[in-house]
C-alpha cells in the first residue's frame, strides 16, 4: 500500500468517527442532587459512592454540593446490567 492510499485511507477513518460524533445523542444538561442520584441507580449512599471512586460515575460539584449527570448515571446504570 503505498502512502498515498494510507492516508487517504486514515483520512476515511477519521470521517467516520467524525459522522459517528454527529450522530450520538446530545448530552442531558440535567443535573441530579446526590438524593436524586441514589434514587434514580436504587443504590445506598455508600455504594454511589464506590461507584465514584471506582470512576464508574462521575459528578461535580456546584455550590458546594455534589451533582450528577443524568446521562452518566444512565450509562452507569447499563454497563452494571451486563
Amino acid at each position: 500500500m503505498t502512502i498515498m492510499n494510507k492516508q487517504k485511507k486514515k483520512k476515511n477513518e477519521v470521517q467516520a468517527e467524525g459522522n459517528d460524533l454527529l450522530q450520538a445523542k446530545p448530552l442531558s444538561k440535567k443535573w441530579l442532587t446526590q438524593q436524586e442520584a441514589l434514587e434514580y441507580l436504587q443504590v445506598g449512599k455508600t455504594t454511589l459512592k464506590t461507584y465514584r471512586d471506582q470512576g464508574l460515575v462521575v459528578c461535580s460539584k456546584m455550590r458546594g454540593r455534589l451533582r450528577f449527570n443524568e446521562d452518566d448515571l444512565h450509562e452507569a446504570q447499563v454497563r452494571a446490567r451486563r
